[in-house]
């Protein structure tokens, strides 16, 4: 009895372990509904069972074959290799086929800097700055820099200086000051054997710009209160010209405008006279909208003013100063005057404008006209606005700075427009441009030294400082980090 039941027992277990077979077998390759070759007897043992019914799988026979992986292309990586053009190897400035002198080639390595530690400079017993040097500014003092920038005196330092204005007699400089600490910037007077002395507004507001009169007596100030309420106190808001006396110290407000120009003989100042006040924004400069200005003239003998020339509704072609895509004949209206300066004969008063034209066209234009005859006449033109504006010594060569407006199309740059040969009747295209962005020369702030026989100007973001032939050849660059110069 016990025996059956042991045996009953094991043909059950058995059993079982068949079906268990029969169900994992049915996973394999081998549909479950087609009849299976036993490869044992039903007598192995469970061990055995186990063993051969469990199949040996593997990812290609359960999944089938195995994909090659796609991926999305990587625009960054997928780039053509980067092909290094070298650069011509010509000199710095050559003439194109065009007739325009530009610069070629890379940047060379910026200039030293000037060295903060330099020696002082030491007045002699007439106290003056000596003639023949230029007189610069930098992040860290005022300095007295020979003709070949090879050799720097401090005048003054501690402090960051720019847009230096030295007196004729080489007796005084006029600078902003910057504190390296608290970085608020003021007008001030610098004097070799003197200590430094601060020039404020008397009736509030700030000083924007500073010009010397002739004998070194008198300093054309131009002084800015906040009138539009948005902070700042510059040129977009009122401004007043103030005439500050060197010996009394005294100032006297004398009429609206600023960024005057003395005439060479002393007896008058031109000025910007501001249009009114708007808030806007202009679509092609994006800064503050300038309205329409005047050009005025103040008689320093016998304090009488007069508006010369008013932007608002003056038009002009450029006739012989025209140049692509401007047309000769095309009428341009003025929209604002940018700078004001003089003729050597201190008859002719030189103004720059920005104009356009129909079609999004604009120009920079430089105008000429007398106190006897204040019919505008076009001397030159270039690039996109114009700005800064002199004559040399001898009234044959006029620069001017030219900007680019936004749109800003494939001949906008910030150049040195230079024009030789220059007449005050005739107008006459630009064929000598300093500067080429292209190259990261851009180029600013024009000059002429020496008697105008050579022409200074700071060239690309570094503010290097640098000297050309009056002609515009063979540039010589003296230092970096320039905030501004000034000759005696």
């Amino acid at each position: 009895m016990n025996f059956s039941k042991k045996l009953l027992q094991k043909l059950s277990f058995l059993t079982a372990l068949l079906i268990f077979s029969l169900l994992v077998a049915g996973c394999g390759d081998t549909p479950v509904n087609q009849p299976q070759t036993p490869t044992t007897s039903p007598e192995a043992t469970s061990t055995e069972v186990l063993a051969i019914a469990t199949p040996t799988m593997t990812v290609a026979e359960t999944a089938g074959p195995v994909p090659t992986p796609t991926f999305e292309a990587d625009p960054v990586r997928t780039q053509p290799p980067v092909v290094t053009v070298p650069y011509i190897t010509i000199p710095p400035l050559v003439t194109g086929g065009s007739g325009k002198t530009e610069y070629y080639g890379p940047l060379p390595t910026p200039p030293r800097s000037l060295n903060p530690k330099a020696e002082a400079f030491t007045p002699d017993a007439s106290k003056l700055l000596p003639k023949g040097n230029f007189i610069v500014g930098t992040a860290n003092g005022l300095y007295l820099l020979n003709l070949a920038g090879d050799t720097e005196k401090l005048i003054a330092g501690g402090a960051a200086f720019s847009e230096p204005k030295v007196a004729p007699d080489g007796a005084r400089v006029a600078a902003f000051r910057t504190d390296l600490v608290s970085r608020q910037s003021q007008l001030v007077l610098v004097e070799p054997a003197a200590a430094i002395k601060p020039l404020l507004p008397e009736n509030g507001g700030v000083f924007l710009a500073a010009a010397w009169s002739p004998d070194s007596k008198t300093l054309a100030l131009t002084r800015a209160t906040d009138s539009n309420g948005d902070g700042l106190a510059d040129y977009n808001d009122n401004l007043s010209l103030v005439l500050y006396d060197v010996a009394s110290g005294k100032q006297q407000s004398v009429t609206e405008g600023g960024f005057a120009a003395w005439s060479p003989d002393g007896m008058r100042l031109a000025l910007l006279i501001p249009g009114p006040s708007d808030n806007s924004l202009d679509p092609t400069t994006r800064k503050l909208k300038r309205a329409p200005n005047a050009v005025g003239i103040y008689n320093f003998a016998n304090r009488g003013k007069r508006t010369l020339l008013e932007a608002k509704g003056m038009e002009l072609v450029l006739g012989a100063a025209g140049f692509k895509p401007v047309p000769p004949d095309l009428k341009l209206g003025v929209r604002y005057f940018k700078a004001v300066g003089w003729h050597p004969d201190s008859k002719h008063i030189t103004v720059s404008a920005d104009v356009a034209g129909p079609s999004g066209l604009r120009a920079g234009v430089v105008l000429t006209a007398t106190l006897d005859n204040n019919t505008p006449k076009v001397v030159t033109a270039g690039g996109d606005a114009a700005g800064q504006v002199q004559w040399d010594g001898d009234g044959q060569r006029l620069v001017f700075e030219t900007f680019p407006q936004y749109p800003v199309g494939p001949n906008s740059a910030t150049q040195i427009a230079l024009l030789e040969n220059a007449s005050l009747q005739n107008a006459a295209a630009v064929k000598i441009l300093l500067g080429n962005p292209a190259t990261r020369s851009e180029a600013h702030s024009p000059a002429w030294i020496s008697g105008g026989q050579v022409l200074a100007y700071l060239e690309s973001e570094k503010s290097i400082l640098t000297v050309v032939e009056r002609n515009g050849q063979n540039p010589r660059r003296l230092f970096s980090g320039c905030n501004g110069f000034d000759w005696l």
